[in-house]
């Protein structure tokens, strides 16, 4: 949901700043005051008897002025300085229950090398806007990199655009494909990229999105606090990286496609939280190192709580440890 509702940025708001020193009032020669006067009267005059004030002396009409003039300018001040606060907020707020993300401007995405550091100009992500549902949200279709430099790709979460009135939305799903293509532009070589971080939950990770991918090792997706958020791996998402050996799974996944993780040969372990309800045909064939799952729920919630399809894992899988101890497969 170019780019984290699974890019552009708003014109900044700018604070208007004054300063109160701009409205001092003016100054005022000062008078001699009538204690000192009839002090220093000519010998032969009456002196008048003065009584000292005894408090602070009484300002002319020229200092009540300045002073009228800063106190209203400091008013207008605290005003705008108050109307941008509460605008401010209440947009930020309404980007957050959007989009879950800090309203900094940013869209998190982009390409890394392999010393982590950010590379521009290197891709680009090619996003669909889906305006057809109760609520819209965007689509990633396409990954174009530069294979020499990027080893890493941080998949965007939020996008704006015009068609969207350049309102926020998750990017909510990754296209599906078929056997032999995936997210990577058409003969992109893709044999550099080792990584791909998902850094706000995706409602769909599509079929064969990921698949084909020699060198992948590592695919991790963010977990989230929305309520009713869920998140499934479409059929082959990941068939045939022969060296994944790490995915991190949401906390929301639901289901596991057909062929999801079909001959991916490096895969030792994986974590399944209690949110998921199915696991497809044929879903860990050919996984042979994956010998034990873990699973959030019970032993009695893995045998209830989920369907299975058929030859869902190889032999190798023999145990998943659950939270109240491992049920064997064998």
């Amino acid at each position: 949901m170019d780019e984290e509702k699974k890019n552009e940025t708003p014109d900044e708001v700018k604070p208007v700043h004054h300063d109160a020193s701009e409205y001092a009032a003016p100054s005022v020669e000062e008078e001699k005051s009538p204690l000192n006067r009839a002090q220093n009267a000519p010998e032969g005059e009456a002196k008048q008897e003065v009584i000292a004030p005894s408090g602070k002396q009484p300002l002319d009409a020229h200092s009540k002025k300045g002073l009228i003039i800063a106190s209203v300018s400091i008013g207008v001040v605290a005003i705008l300085m108050t109307t941008f606060l509460v605008v401010g907020y209440n947009y930020a707020n309404t980007l957050n229950n959007q989009t879950e993300m800090v309203d900094t401007g940013a869209i998190i995405s982009g390409f890394y090398d392999t010393e982590g550091k950010r590379i521009s100009g290197t891709g680009s992500f090619g996003l669909s806007y889906i305006s057809t549902s109760t609520t819209p949200y965007f689509s990633l279709d396409q990954i174009k990199a530069t294979p020499e430099k990027t080893t890493t790709v941080v998949l965007p979460y939020a996008a704006r655009s015009e068609a969207s009135n350049k309102q926020a939305y998750y990017v909510l799903s990754t296209a599906d494909f078929t056997s032999g293509s995936n997210l990577f532009e058409t003969n992109v070589n893709v044999s550099a990229v080792s990584s791909v971080y998902a850094e706000r939950y995706y409602e769909k990770i599509g079929n064969y999105a990921f698949s084909n991918l020699p060198n992948l090792k590592l695919f991790a997706m963010g977990n989230t606090s929305v309520s009713g958020a869920t998140c499934s791996f479409g059929d082959y998402a990941f068939a045939n990286d022969v060296s994944l050996n790490k995915v991190a799974t949401p906390n929301i996944l639901t289901s596991i496609g057909d062929s999801s993780f079909l001959n991916c040969a490096s895969l030792r372990s994986l974590s399944l939280p209690k949110t998921l309800a199915k696991i497809g045909t044929n879903a860990f064939k050919g996984a042979t190192l994956l010998t034990s799952l873990t699973y959030a729920g019970t032993m009695a919630e893995f045998n209830q709580s989920i369907t299975f399809g058929t030859s869902w894992h190889d032999a190798t899988l023999t145990s998943v440890v659950c939270a109240n101890g491992t049920l064997s497969l064998a």
